[in-house]
This record gives C-alpha cells, sequence and structure tokens, in this order.
C-alpha cells in the first residue's frame, strides 16, 4: 500500500508542476509587418495575475515598414489573443468585431474592457480581432 499512496502522492505532484508550468506559459506574439508603412498594435485577453478572468488591454507596441519582431505579452493568457493594429496614417486598420478600451495617444495597460470614459480623455472603444493558440503562440501577418 505504501507504495501506492507514494506513487499517488508522486503524480498529483507531477501534474500539478504541469499545472503551474501552463500557468506560467509565456503569451509570444511573432508580427510581421508586410506593409511600407510603421504599425501600432495593441493586444487584449484575459489578465493572467487575476483569479476572476478579468479583461486586460494593452498597447501600443510599435512595428517598422517590413520588419518582424516577437512581443512578449506577460500580462495576458496564452490561449486566446485579441488584436487591432493601425498604421501611422491611419490608412491601413486591422479591426474584428470584439470591442475593447484603449488609450488613443499613449501607450496604456488597463483591465476592464468596458466603461472607456472611466479611464478618462482619449480613451475609446476600438475593434479587435481574435487569435487562438493551444501554446501561446501567435503568429500574425499584417499585410494591405
Amino acid at each position: 500500500m505504501r507504495p501506492r499512496r507514494y506513487a499517488g502522492g508522486l503524480l498529483a505532484a507531477v501534474l500539478g508542476l504541469s499545472v503551474l508550468a501552463t500557468d506560467a506559459a509565456a503569451t509570444t506574439l511573432h508580427a510581421c509587418n508586410r506593409t511600407d508603412e510603421k504599425i501600432y498594435i495593441a493586444a487584449a485577453g484575459f489578465d493572467v495575475a487575476s483569479s476572476s478572468l478579468e479583461w486586460r488591454s494593452v498597447g501600443w507596441y510599435q512595428l517598422d515598414a517590413g520588419a518582424c519582431e516577437d512581443f512578449w505579452l506577460n500580462k495576458l493568457m496564452p490561449q486566446h489573443l485579441f488584436l487591432n493594429a493601425n498604421s501611422q496614417t491611419n490608412e491601413l486598420n486591422w479591426t474584428g468585431n470584439f470591442l475593447f478600451c484603449v488609450n488613443q495617444r499613449d501607450p496604456f495597460d488597463l483591465k476592464g474592457d468596458r466603461n472607456c470614459a472611466g479611464f478618462g480623455e482619449g480613451f475609446a472603444v476600438r475593434r479587435f480581432f481574435h487569435k487562438r493558440s493551444t501554446d501561446g503562440e501567435f503568429t500574425v501577418n499584417f499585410t494591405r
């Protein structure tokens, strides 16, 4: 009997470590700007620090024309990522059907997805598109 309890305890410990490893997984955005303009990217998702699955939106990540870059979004859970992007001239926009608050002029890190006016002047709702991943890795090519 003793080895069985030990094996069960060991299995529980291993499973517990795998859950911790999953929870601590980084969210990585591999982004390529296939346009001739600098773009600005905002990301949103569930806040890793929240025990009640609170939304969080962060931005603006800059990506030069023709460049590819990895962005580590360590404040967002790795399964679902919501993105919004626009070019420097606002001629190009990448949007979707999911609404999140952003600061239209300055970098931001916001908790919640409602009541943008409550954050103050310069905040507004933007439309984000959804990406899904099983390993926390997201690849997006921004094209015309």
